[in-house]
């Protein structure tokens, strides 16, 4: 908006921006699918509104709230309804600035109360000694509950044993008797009436002991590499109808490279049920090793079971190479022989050294301990190294040995002599060009 007269017009005002009401739903309609559910649908004739809202009343009593739904919506399946009631419907559209006007009113009345589709699929699986649990299929949409009945062999006499609510699909049976065999049938119900069976299912209750399996091809590692750990997992099961207790994980032989990590003993497996287990390898050694542990239980029959693993203690291929090269550095008057050493590794596989000795000794001389080395100062697999202040006219020879966590070689370069005769400045612009590749 701006002002003008006859000197011209004024610039313009603040904007402002207004949302209109929606335009109100039409064509609604509510069809009576069956006593407990009405279907309804409308037009949506507004391009902006945030959502509808259903409104329902019974009979000739007033006005709530059913539903509210989101943009764009033009249908909703009403399931709270019950059978032979009269009920009336209206929509409205609304956004931040309102509710459009209602849609027209719709009026259905839902038929009578029919008797509910009988459930199918029973099935009956034994949890314990004591204990069955139903499981079946519900087929009914108007069902109050349903009725469990329960005899005990063929030729048994059915009784109700139980009931179960509405939409209930499980149910469990308890203060069974072991070893016994029991016949199951489920009908739904309502007011109007009692559906047909479902299938009968049997089952046998087991007896009133646990019964630990193991797993008899036990826990195979396969490599582990020495001064490395790995843990693996198997399962083992209780095939018996009452709680399994494993008071005791134990290694009764073999290697002490393996060990039993968890869970914490005792621990219980239920009826029918299983429980996974860790044990840990640790080799110190390479080659192939092997253990037996048992497991202590409650099971009568046989308390305690063994389980068998194995592994391999593995270091793989490590090749050591050794360069030496003898160098004079020249300060005034002042003449120092030096070596340059260029080490790399290569690791078949990946491996941590736990460090690296270097070994000098001088012509006629005993081997002495130079320097050690971690992996942290190789970059790329190669490091060089300066071993200053060497004797003059002496010869020396260098080696490097790889060490593991137990202090054992595992790899060893060739005894490497110093060769070749470098001034301080080549090694220095060598050096630094090792270092940028």
């Amino acid at each position: 908006m701006r002002a003008y007269n006859s000197a011209g017009d004024s610039a313009y005002s603040n904007e402002l921006a207004i949302l209109t009401l929606p335009a109100a739903p039409t064509n609604l309609v509510a069809v009576a699918v069956h006593e407990r559910r009405v279907n309804l649908s409308w037009n949506d004739n507004s391009g902006g509104e945030t959502g509808f809202r259903v409104e329902r009343k019974t009979g000739s009593g007033n006005w709530s709230t059913l539903t509210n739904l989101a943009t764009d919506v033009t249908s909703y399946p009403d399931t709270s309804v019950v059978e032979s009631t009269t009920y009336t419907y209206r929509v409205f559209a609304y956004n931040g600035s309102g509710d459009s006007a209602a849609s027209n009113e719709a009026t259905v009345t839902t038929p009578a109360l029919t008797v509910p589709l009988a459930p199918s699929g029973l099935q009956a699986v034994a949890l314990s000694a004591s204990s069955v649990r139903l499981t079946w299929v519900d087929n009914a949409y108007n069902e109050d509950g349903f009725l469990i009945e329960r005899k005990t062999g063929s030729s048994g006499s059915w009784s109700q044993v139980g009931t179960a609510g509405q939409d209930t699909t499980t149910y469990t049976d308890s203060g069974l008797s072991e070893l016994t065999t029991y016949y199951y049938r489920v009908r739904a119900y309502n007011n109007a009436g009692q559906s047909d069976y479902s299938n009968e299912a049997a089952v046998t209750t087991p007896e009133n002991k646990p019964k630990l399996r193991v797993p008899l091809d036990g826990i195979v590692f396969g490599n582990v590499n020495v001064c490395e750990s790995q843990d693996q997992t198997t399962t083992i099961y209780n095939d018996g109808g009452a709680d399994l207790v494993v008071n005791a994980v134990s290694r009764t032989s073999g290697s002490s490279d393996f060990s039993y990590k968890s869970p914490a003993t005792p621990f219980a497996v239920p009826p029918f049920g299983s429980r996974v287990i860790t044990v840990t390898f640790a080799p110190s050694a390479t080659g192939a090793a092997s253990a037996i542990f048992s497991l202590a239980s409650n099971d009568p029959d046989n308390p305690t079971a063994d389980l068998a693993v194995s592994g391999s203690g593995f270091i793989p291929v490590l090749t050591i190479s050794l360069e030496v090269q003898k160098g004079t550095e020249r300060a005034w008057i002042i003449r120092r022989d030096f070596g340059r050493l260029t080490i790399t590794v290569n690791k078949e596989a990946p491996y941590t050294v736990a460090r690296y000795r270097l070994w000098r000794k001088a012509s006629g001389g005993s081997y002495e301990l130079r320097k050690e080395f971690l992996e942290g100062d190789f970059s790329y697999g190669r490091l060089v190294y300066v071993d200053k202040y060497l004797e003059k006219g002496k010869s020396y020879v260098y080696k490097v040995e790889a060490l593991n966590c137990f202090n054992q070689v595992v790899a060893s370069s060739a005894e490497t002599g110093t060769t070749g005769s470098l001034l301080k400045d080549e090694i220095l612009r060598r050096l630094d060009r090792g270092l940028k590749e």
